[in-house]
């Protein structure tokens, strides 16, 4: 499967291209899987708790609450499972319903896969526990951060044409533990030497690189690629619980075969005790399921008391004097004196410096800005804190 298709919008609506000469094509063309757009998905990394992998679905449903601020009913999301040592992850891509509804008619209900799905089997490879994978698309780049062979934390910026300007907006992103790590730059193989050349210009010398070219691994993309919003058959596995009561059983039916002539009346009363095995295992389950679903709500509900914050009319009255009526703010999270939030507004680089010029504020970062199609506006994201008086 190497006939990859990807979109891009134009005049306001989705256009599909090829990857190999980056022709236009249609949903009945020949193709076999389409890359969606990384701007239109939000990535989350979730820490899972010891359930079972049918649990782990309604489990994402009941955390999404928490960290996606959309309307539930008009929320799409699939997940991926990383693992690390005795631990899982789950990497969220969480969408609305009618974006994820215009791909599956775009692709013509062909396969569909996003950045994370082509290099999550380079993730292992990481030479240092640090890494950092970015990924250059036409006319966006996404950046994963990697932390042993776990997904932290993923941006994505519109690329512009200076790669300068581009390099400087994703420096400001990485964390201060980043400040030596592992270089992975994914690219056309028509940009491999240009932006090999530039990341030595820019690279710090403590770091290292190295290149990939997106086409070698859009030639791996096959029926056992794990594919995003389709229907994922897992094998639900028999639980050693339910071995401990067949084995005797089973034994027991053996002897009766041999000493008992009522073999029928037999092989009735073994199968409902199946049954009845069978049954009180599922209980079991069940209840071990719900006392792990009480016991991380009244860890969440601690971990929220502790993320209160100190003041919180002060924070919400000293943002109120710097937003003004400049943007509207669609997502807001507060976390003991930390904020985050995301909004859309005009001129959000004046917005930040108004933020400096408070005393009250600290650590103010924009996050990402992307421009509102249609209209001179910005949505974007800032994060920070406020100083404690």
């Amino acid at each position: 499967m190497t006939h990859c298709a990807y979109t891009e919008i134009t005049d306001g609506s989705y256009q599909l291209y090829l990857f190999e000469q980056n022709q236009p094509v249609g949903p009945s063309d020949t193709f076999s899987a389409l890359m969606m757009a990384r701007p239109d998905f939000d990535i989350k990394s979730v820490e899972l708790p010891p359930v079972s992998d049918q649990d782990i679905p309604n489990l994402l449903k009941f955390k999404l609450r928490s960290i996606y601020p959309g309307n539930p009913d008009e929320t799409a999301f699939d997940y991926t499972i990383l693992s690390r040592k005795n631990k899982k992850y789950a990497v969220l891509f969480i969408t609305e319903k009618r974006i994820i509804e215009q791909y599956q008619s775009l692709s013509g209900e062909k396969p569909l896969f996003l950045p994370f799905t082509l290099i999550k089997p380079l993730i292992k490879r990481c030479e240092r526990e640090n890494c950092v994978f970015i990924f250059f698309h036409t006319s966006w780049i996404e950046l994963m951060l990697i932390q042993d062979s776990i997904l932290i934390s993923s941006f994505v910026i519109n690329r512009h044409s200076s790669f300068k300007v581009n390099f400087r907006k994703l420096k400001t992103l990485l964390p201060d533990s980043y400040e030596n790590y592992s270089l992975v730059c994914v690219c056309p193989e028509e940009e491999e030497s240009s932006l090999e050349q530039n990341i030595k210009a820019n690279l710090n010398p403590e770091s290292s690189y190295s290149m990939v070219v997106m086409e070698e691994l859009l030639k791996n993309i096959d029926r056992k690629t794990d594919f995003l919003f389709s229907e994922k058959q897992k094998r639900r596995a028999i639980p050693n619980k339910l071995f401990m009561y067949l084995y005797p059983a089973l034994f027991l039916i053996l002897t009766v075969l041999i000493f008992n002539k009522s073999i029928n009346q037999k092989k009735t009363y073994y199968s409902q005790l199946e049954n009845r095995l069978k049954a009180f295992e599922s209980q079991t389950l069940d209840m071990i399921t719900l006392e792990k679903e009480v016991k991380t709500l009244e860890d969440e509900w601690i971990q929220f008391q502790k993320r209160a914050p100190h003041n919180l009319f002060f924070m919400l009255s000293e943002l109120s004097r710097i937003m003004e009526e400049r943007a509207v703010i669609t997502y807001f999270v507060i976390e003991k004196d930390s904020f985050q939030f995301e909004a859309i507004g005009q001129n959000p680089l004046d917005l930040m410096e108004k933020f400096k010029r408070n005393d009250n504020f600290q650590n103010i970062k924009l996050l990402q800005s992307i421009p509102v199609q249609g209209t001179n506006k910005e949505r974007f994201k800032v994060i920070g804190s406020v100083k404690n008086k």
